[in-house]
């Protein structure tokens, strides 16, 4: 009877320690579903597409307290002779350029001015001229400067703005034209001679 009672304790003994050891404190299993994004679940991508700018675009600081966006060339109707120059801001309107087959647009920094212009040197009709015109945005609408210049293609600088603020008066700007003159003395018998005039600044 005892060496039976001896076998059972011993028994007992052997179950109790192969039995796993039970924790006290909380489990932590691993999460597999962490980092992981199920297929039907769309990834959330916070990072948004750069818009890609239109080639011959300039951009600019044509807002006040707005950031800085482009203007572009965006349809040239050559039966028509019309060139419409679009936004990236699309809530403000096109400017349509009449008499103009093609532009190339700048943007331009005068003193007295809080933000920058637009200066549109547009291909006139007869293309041996460009037509210039200088605008600046506001209340949301594009109002010009000063009226539109016509400039002869011989009298043109590419490093020299064609027109500049007044030095003797900030309230006017001054702006180059072409003057044809007879020349007996060269080929074609006839020049155009640049000359410049004091205009009234009609929006800043």
């Amino acid at each position: 009877m005892i060496r039976q009672g001896l076998w059972f304790a011993l028994l007992l003994l052997v179950v109790s320690c192969g039995a796993p050891i039970k924790h006290s404190g909380n489990t932590i299993e691993n999460d597999t579903s962490v980092g992981v994004v199920k297929e039907d679940e769309p990834i959330n991508n916070n990072t948004q597409p750069m818009p890609a700018i239109p080639e011959g675009a300039v951009t600019g600081l044509f807002q006040t307290n707005a950031a800085p966006f482009y203007a572009a060339v965006t349809e040239i109707d050559d039966e028509n002779a019309t060139t419409r120059i679009s936004f990236e801001n699309s809530d403000l309107s096109a400017i349509d350029i009449p008499e103009s087959k093609g532009a190339i647009l700048q943007n331009v920094q005068f003193d007295g001015f809080e933000r920058d212009v637009l200066l549109i040197n547009s291909v006139y009709k007869d293309p041996i001229f460009r037509k210039f015109y200088l605008f600046a945005l506001t209340d949301e609408e594009w109002k010009p400067v000063v009226d539109g210049f016509i400039l002869h293609v011989d009298n043109i600088d590419d490093a020299t703005l064609p027109i500049a603020i007044d030095p003797s008066n900030p309230n006017k700007m001054v702006r180059s034209y072409s003057v044809f003159d007879m020349d007996p003395e060269s080929d074609t018998k006839y020049t155009w001679i640049l000359h410049q005039e004091t205009v009234d600044i009609l929006q800043r």
